[in-house]
């Protein structure tokens, strides 16, 4: 187990400097992290943690699916070829979508806490709720490009 540990922390890293690097390979990098985390969080009881790398999954798929569509799709607009390392462009968030986000995620973690709480052996079910919502959100944030995405990540990583 540890070895796998040692293994996501890596990707991770890699995944970090891939997404500072805005190269799309990130969510290759994604999908393979969260997939051995789907593992690590299953031995250690850890079920929210476990199931938001079954989503990191999944949307890893849908971010690269995302990031190269749009680059696809602004090509085909412009009428020209796109350059080989072409920056992606986020957006900001604007006061009607960060009144949304902090919906969802207040939302998701009552619905995850209250599963956690009440139908789980899980340790930490608010800690373990509160990190998943967040996560959840954020990473849907970064999908679409929204910059802001930052702050969610400095607040789930300070928990």
């Amino acid at each position: 187990m540890l070895l796998l540990e040692y293994f996501g922390v890596l990707t991770g890293l890699l995944y970090l400097f891939l997404e500072i690097r805005q190269h799309r390979a990130m969510w290759v990098v994604g999908f393979l992290t969260s997939l051995v985390y789907v593992f690590v969080f299953f031995f250690s009881k850890i079920y929210a943690d476990m199931g938001l790398n079954i989503y990191y999954v999944a949307i890893s798929i849908y971010g690269f699916w995302q990031w190269t569509r749009r680059r696809e799709v602004e090509t085909a607009q412009n009428g020209e070829a796109a350059p080989s390392q072409e920056a992606i462009l986020y957006r900001n968030m604007t006061p009607l979508l960060f009144a949304g986000i902090c919906s969802a995620i207040l939302a998701l973690f009552a619905l995850l806490y209250y599963f956690l709480h009440y139908f789980t052996d899980s340790p930490i079910p608010a800690g373990d709720a509160f990190t998943t919502a967040v996560g959840i959100v954020a990473t849907w944030m970064l999908a679409r490009r929204i910059i802001e995405h930052w702050i969610f990540w400095i607040i789930v990583n300070c928990v």
